[in-house]
């Protein structure tokens, strides 16, 4: 009997442990979906069932137009998704100085080599890291990367050509766009050649994918520590492995050794971080944090997007021949300005990011308590460290904001105001305000020199081993699908160009 009793009592007190937070937006006067004991508002998703992006979409669904935002459970703990792009932009720009913080499980005690990444830094410290290296990612800087890009671009056309002639069949694509992106990242950042392109066991290409893998201990830590978050006040796993560490520690202590004995020194993203070493007075772990920032920036989300634009344009024969056309009339010149000037493929790359964004939501943290206007127009404080999401992915996705969002029309984006689209809340794949992405410039260089590469080169077709319609991977926080994308090349000869 007793341990009958016992039994009874231990899974009432944790039901009500699980839930006795439940009633929080309630009692503020704030709507949202209807929580479950341990799961939240995201039953499928917290158990990795399913993407977040998708149940978040739901909920963005059902109270779009009625609430400016709603308050949503991730687990236990009470959050809010943001639903009017107005108080979107607010957000970013207008009420920044109470959301200033990213939200992120990263940290600089569980990750060393993110300590001087202004994307999760806080407060002064995000200010200060991000004033140290924003020099680096001017429009200038970017351009003078450009010989290093086109390089690695036809790297990369070599590549495909002799996977063509040699009957190999091709992998999926985002394999081959990651071995170009980690390529130009690794010339750019560290002055050093990766070779991933050309070699299938390069080891700066190998632990790259072991530093973005999602790894389930990890997964499941981060549900544990959210669901009883003082077990592990005193604990902070790592979220790079002691190996990942070290190869980027000895990576950049082999680039600076390199560097420092060559008589050749351009002025590239490593050049400035040697500058910027000797006015800060920076030991091998503060460079070494800066590249990272730089690789992180620039990787992975690029040659997501990357292979989502060379997918659409696989499937959309005409938006890929009306492109191919934009380029050929360039002759040949395909230099950092006439890349910069050509409009549709502008249109491609903004259709990509806004029907695909690699980061299909932004998660921030109240910095001050601040009063927001709810569905009855009453005032309700919002707490100092409240977490707060924007949906980028279900903004994106809007019918009322971009008729047919399921559609690829790069048309759409062909009067398009991005400023004043970005302004109003409804296109900001990059973010917004004062901590909007600063790999941007870099990023949208390598990702529209490698389309018009390829597609100047190349038709491009889906292959039947592709899944569609993509989805994204439950266990993921970005826009990597649950199937291998495969696409097929032919060569298109010099004459018909």
């Amino acid at each position: 009997m007793f341990w009958v009793i016992l039994s009874v009592t231990s899974v009432t007190l944790l039901y009500f442990y699980l839930t006795w937070n439940y009633n929080y937006w309630r009692n503020r006067g704030i709507n949202g979906p209807k929580p479950r004991p341990l799961v939240g508002t995201f039953p499928k998703s917290a158990i990795y069932l399913r993407n977040f992006v998708y149940e978040l979409d739901d909920i963005y669904k059902t109270f779009r137009g009625k609430c400016p935002f709603v308050g949503i459970y991730t687990y236990r703990q009470p959050e809010l998704l943001i639903l009017d792009p107005k108080l979107i932009n607010e957000i970013f720009v207008g009420k920044f100085k109470h959301f200033e913080n990213n939200y992120t499980n990263y940290n600089k005690e569980n990750a060393r080599l993110f300590m001087r990444n202004p994307f999760i830094l806080r407060d002064q410290e995000w200010k200060d890291n991000r004033a140290d290296i924003s020099p680096a990612f001017t429009t200038l800087k970017t351009k003078q990367t450009y010989p290093v890009v086109d390089r690695m671009c036809k790297k990369l056309t070599k590549f495909i050509k002799s996977q063509i002639e040699n009957g190999v069949p091709f992998t999926d694509t985002k394999e081959i766009t990651a071995k170009f992106t980690a390529d130009v990242i690794c010339s750019v950042a560290y002055g050093l050649e990766a070779n991933a392109i050309e070699n299938n066991n390069s080891e700066f290409l190998r632990v790259a994918h072991k530093l973005f893998a999602t790894s389930n201990w990890k997964l499941w830590f981060i549900t544990f520590k959210s669901i009883f978050p003082y077990l592990f006040k005193y604990y902070e796993m790592p979220f790079l492995a002691a190996d990942v560490e070290k190869y980027f520690l000895n990576l950049t202590d082999e680039a600076i050794r390199i560097r420092s004995q060559s008589v050749n020194k351009p002025d590239d993203y490593l050049h400035f971080l040697l500058k910027l070493k000797e006015k800060r007075n920076f030991q091998l772990n503060d460079v070494a944090a800066h590249s990272i920032t730089f690789f992180l920036d620039a990787y992975e989300t690029s040659s997501i997007i990357l292979t989502h634009a060379l997918y659409r344009l696989a499937k959309n024969e005409n938006c890929q021949r009306k492109l191919r056309q934009e380029i050929a009339e360039l002759n040949g010149d395909l230099s950092f300005d006439s890349l910069s000037n050509l409009s549709y493929l502008d249109q491609v790359f903004n259709e990509t990011l806004r029907i695909s964004t690699p980061g299909f939501t932004m998660s921030k943290v109240c910095t001050e308590k601040i009063d927001l206007l709810n569905h009855e127009n009453r005032p309700v404080t919002i707490e100092k460290d409240t977490v707060i999401h924007i949906p980028i992915y279900s903004i994106h996705n809007d019918p009322e904001y971009f008729p047919e969002p399921t559609i690829f029309n790069p048309d759409r984006f062909k009067f398009a105001d991005l400023k004043s689209l970005r302004d109003n809340g409804l296109f900001f794949p990059f973010g917004h305000g004062p901590r909007m992405c600063l790999g941007m410039r870099f990023s949208t260089l390598q990702i529209k020199a490698a389309i018009a590469e390829i597609v100047s080169n190349f038709h491009i077709s889906v292959n039947a081993r592709t899944k569609e319609p993509i989805i994204v991977k439950p266990k993921d926080f970005l826009y990597l699908a649950i199937g291998e994308v495969y696409l097929d090349y032919k060569v298109i000869e010099k004459e018909n160009k």
